[in-house]
This record gives structure tokens, C-alpha cells and sequence, in this order.
């Protein structure tokens, strides 16, 4: 091997390693806020690197109906219960999802997850946690990958937005 390609696969190597960190990072996370026995509220926690597009997915309990949803989603399959919120560029923060019901909300009687891309690519399917109990701590061991995280080959790409190419005159 010549002192060029050392060189070269050793710059590889080093700036591999520093994308690595920004990679490993799930820039998105959602958590099941206490509020209430008629509605459903979802803190949705967004931290850099922030991803293009966010994809939340709720799954209602069969038979509720909504009476009130905030912000406006894109989507409400009312046969089904899915409601779907895309969130395109998102910033850094977070952001609250409120949907009021017309019955009680049992604990286990709906799911959600949310879908993006990493920036360093790669879909994240993540499911929404539950509200922690009052008085406990939740820390994650060190070394140990964020909690959820579960990676989806066989699920259809998200449809993220596509921006399509400037003219150039």
C-alpha cells in the first residue's frame, strides 16, 4: 500500500467515526402525558439533529369517538381509529398532541409510534412510551441504546416530503 491510499482510508476511517455520534442519535422521542379520562395527550420532544419529516400514528380504542383534535392532523381513519400527524421541519422543542374523546380512555386500549429518518439515513420506528408514575426516575443505562428504538426493514419508507429541483435559467 502506498502512502496515498494510507492516507486516504485513514481520513475515511476519522471521518467516519466523526459522523458516528451524529448518527447514533435519535434526534425524536414521544411520551403519553397525564391528562385526564377523556383525551389523549402526547409530548413529542425534538432535539438536534431534527429530522426533515416526523410521522406520529395513534391508534384510538375501538368505539371512541373524537370529539377534539390539536394540532390538525393529516390524516383520520374513523373505521379504523388512526389518526396521523406529519410534522415537516420540525424544529428543535416540543410540541403537544391533544385528541378529547366522547368515552374514558383505558390504560392499554390504544398504541402509538412515530416514523422518521435519521439524518445519516435510515427509517426509526419508535412506539410512544407510557406517562412515568410520579416519584420515579427513568435513566437509561450507560452504553445502552435508547429505549424503543426498533428498526423496521420490512415496513413500507415513510412518505416523506420531496423537494423537487430547481430550474436553473
Amino acid at each position: 500500500m502506498n502512502r496515498y491510499t494510507q492516507k486516504s482510508i485513514l481520513f475515511l476511517l476519522v471521518l467516519l467515526i466523526w459522523q458516528l455520534p451524529v448518527s447514533v442519535r435519535a434526534g425524536v422521542s414521544a411520551r403519553y402525558q397525564p391528562s385526564g379520562d377523556r383525551a389523549v395527550r402526547i409530548r413529542l420532544v425534538l432535539t438536534p439533529p431534527v429530522p426533515k419529516a416526523v410521522i406520529v400514528l395513534q391508534r384510538m380504542p375501538m368505539g371512541a369517538g373524537i370529539v377534539m383534535i390539536a394540532p390538525e392532523p393529516v390524516g383520520v381513519n374513523r373505521q379504523n381509529g388512526v389518526v396521523r400527524w406529519l410534522f415537516r421541519h420540525p424544529q428543535p422543542g416540543s410540541i403537544d398532541i391533544v385528541v378529547r374523546l366522547n368515552t374514558a380512555w383505558q390504560a392499554g386500549g390504544g398504541s402509538g409510534r412515530i416514523l422518521f429518518r435519521r439524518p445519516s439515513g435510515g427509517e426509526v420506528v419508535k412506539p410512544i412510551t407510557p406517562p412515568v408514575p410520579a416519584g420515579e426516575v427513568v435513566m437509561p443505562l450507560p452504553g445502552a441504546p435508547p429505549p424503543g428504538i426498533i428498526q423496521a426493514p420490512r415496513l413500507p419508507p415513510p412518505r416523506l416530503p420531496r423537494r423537487r429541483p430547481r430550474r436553473r435559467r
